[in-house]
């Protein structure tokens, strides 16, 4: 969870998760280019997203391990993904990617 958020909010995002509701992490920095992220208009899960190398006038391009492509502005930004869960598909993918370098480590 964000630590830089009072202990009023932190008590009322906790009693929210208890009660079995799902919680963001809060809008993520600027400079955020890859990781684990929920985009408020892409469903009810967190995405692996990296930075799109498409020019988005007003915003950043992003697109996930699973193909999903969106946009993050500065009135709809990328949010840490808190207690939602993870794509299955952007977990596989990664994973996937990682077994080739797994094995020459082991090697």
């Amino acid at each position: 969870m964000n630590p830089n958020i009072s202990d009023g909010a932190r008590a009322f995002l906790e009693a929210g998760i208890r009660g079995g509701g799902l919680v963001t992490d809060g809008p993520l920095p600027g400079d955020f280019a890859a990781g684990w992220a929920k985009h408020p208009f892409t469903g009810k899960l967190a995405h692996y997203w990296r930075v799109s190398k498409t020019v988005v006038p007003g915003g950043i391009g992003f697109h996930s391990e699973c193909s999903l492509l969106t946009v993050a502005t500065h009135s709809v930004p990328m949010l840490g993904p808190g207690n939602y869960p993870h794509c299955q598909r952007c977990d596989t993918s990664l994973l996937a990617a990682m077994k080739p370098r797994l094995r020459k480590e082991g090697a």
